[in-house]
């Protein structure tokens, strides 16, 4: 409703209650002449209360005005009987050519373009080419499991033990190294990976023994031994020098760097030990004396800067790839030898044997 509109419910309350007509006796009187009040009507019962009531109720605006811009009656009325034509006229249209109507201009109609049958046919054909290809290969060409290529290198227990001491677990480890180390092939690289392990349980005498007994396997008289033979002896050194014979330890990185000049992990750790040895001077109050070892270290960092590291040194044993690569153990880097049979064969260690003779020259 509109709130410009008096109220008359408010001015209806005024005449109830200044008016005679609903006065107690009045109504009584009325009660009494009529009890169901059906003789007397609203007019004659109410007076001029209903008067009242009837003159405002008749002032009050009961529906909303029309909204701006919204259509009239007569307007609407039109619109209608204009769409109720165009449907008509449409069905008519419908009737007459016995079709569907064009669709508007403002959407074009697509044409449908039906599906290129020999499209799906060749791909069917290829599909069932390579199933058969697969279904009906030689036994020849399928790869053994992995591990009868384990077995047949004599390399299941040698894998397993690098297994578990990647995972932390030496003393298993150092179980499979023990049958692991009756291959003979395997023996030098078994060794120094057990003198590993017994370095990580704290066993020092029989780390060395391990890296000791590594050292007889591989006699100096190829490149590749004295690569291995250079690394057993850093690993030896790394053994003295956690029990703080720090002479020793640079007896052996010495020695492993004059038997391979590129044993950048010996030469490094020699460097560690030289600048730990320049900061006890500088506690001990000989400041004076730390700079020739800071110096020394120097010249051993930028030693093995020189060498190409990341280039891989690997090592044939059963016709399988043996890679010589690094760990830490107590700090201090050691070498450790690693195998997987993801390339076995000859061809392999031929393309490998090419690529670091080209790196070398």
């Amino acid at each position: 409703a509109d709130d410009s509109a008096p109220d008359w419910r408010s001015h209806l309350d005024d005449v109830m209650q200044t008016s005679t007509t609903f006065d107690g006796e009045t109504m009584d009187t009325r009660r009494e002449m009529d009890p169901e009040g059906l003789s007397f009507p609203t007019s004659a019962l109410f007076g001029a209360a209903y008067k009242a009531h009837q003159s405002v109720a008749d002032e009050i605006p009961w529906t909303m005005p029309p909204a701006e811009g919204s259509l009239t009656k007569r307007e609407a009325t039109t619109a209608i009987r204009a769409q109720r034509g165009s449907v008509k006229g449409g069905f008519a249209q419908r009737k007459e050519v016995g079709q569907p109507m064009g669709l508007p201009s403002i959407t074009p109609a697509k044409t449908v373009v039906a599906a290129d049958e020999s499209k799906i046919q060749r791909l069917e054909a290829e599909m069932a080419k390579k199933f058969n290809e697969k279904v009906s290969a030689p036994m020849s060409a399928i790869r053994p499991a992995r591990s009868v290529e384990h077995e047949r290198a004599q390399m299941t227990e040698y894998l397993r033990g690098n297994e578990l001491y990647d995972k932390g677990d030496y003393l298993a480890a150092l179980a499979e190294y023990e049958l692991a180390v009756r291959v003979p092939a395997l023996r030098a690289y078994v060794q120094l990976n057990r003198g590993n392990a017994f370095k990580h349980v704290h066993y020092p005498k029989e780390a060395v023994t391990c890296y000791q007994q590594c050292l007889d396997e591989t006699p100096p008289d190829t490149p590749l031994n004295r690569q291995l033979h250079a690394s057993t002896l850093n690993n030896l050194g790394t053994v003295h020098e956690d029990q703080g014979r720090m002479q020793q330890a640079l007896q052996h990185y010495s020695a492993a760097l004059a038997l391979h000049p590129q044993c950048h992990v010996a030469a490094k750790n020699r460097a560690n030990m030289h600048m730990r040895n320049a900061e006890k001077l500088r506690a001990a109050g000989v400041a004076g004396v730390a700079a020739p070892q800071h110096e020394i270290a120097f010249n051993l960092y930028s030693r093995c800067l020189d060498v190409d590291w990341q280039l891989p040194i690997v090592f044939r044993a059963n016709n399988v790839a043996i890679r010589l690569e690094t760990r830490i153990i107590n700090g201090i880097e050691v070498f450790h030898c690693t195998a997987n049979l993801t390339h076995v064969g000859s061809k392999y260690f031929d393309l490998m044997t090419m690529f670091l003779n080209h790196c070398g020259d």
